[in-house]
């Protein structure tokens, strides 16, 4: 049986798979010795694009220093786009992070019985 963290990254990489055409998308890859919960790459036309997705299932809100420390991963890898998925929400300096480095950030309620995705809490970046 899988435990919860996993189940809920799977689940955020199942989103991206049936939502994104002709995207490879994979879960819990490497990337130059860097792990990435999901990874999601597309073609479009001649331009290849990287999408670089952290998942976080704990009981506490995701804080500055957790999205920083992402930023810099992703930003190592020259990723095009950075999400930041967490269950338990965002400190506020956490957001602030977010906008000023264009990471998109969701909040995602977990229930075995019921998956939620908030469609108003978080920030966006194409807001």
């Amino acid at each position: 049986m899988i435990g919860e963290d996993e189940y809920l990254e799977r689940i955020v990489a199942g989103i991206h798979a049936v939502t994104t055409s002709d995207a490879d998308v994979s879960w819990n890859e490497v990337i130059n010795g860097r792990q990435f919960d999901v990874v999601v790459r597309f073609a479009l036309g001649t331009l290849r694009y990287l999408v670089l997705i952290e998942v976080k299932n704990k009981t506490r809100r995701a804080s500055a220093q957790d999205l920083d420390a992402f930023v810099t991963k992703a930003r190592d890898q020259n990723s095009n786009k950075a999400v930041f998925v967490s269950a338990a929400g965002f400190q506020a300096g956490a957001i602030e992070v977010g906008k000023r480095h264009g990471v998109d950030m969701f909040q995602v309620s977990f229930d075995e019985e019921q998956l939620e995705l908030s469609t108003t809490s978080g920030y966006r970046s194409e807001e």
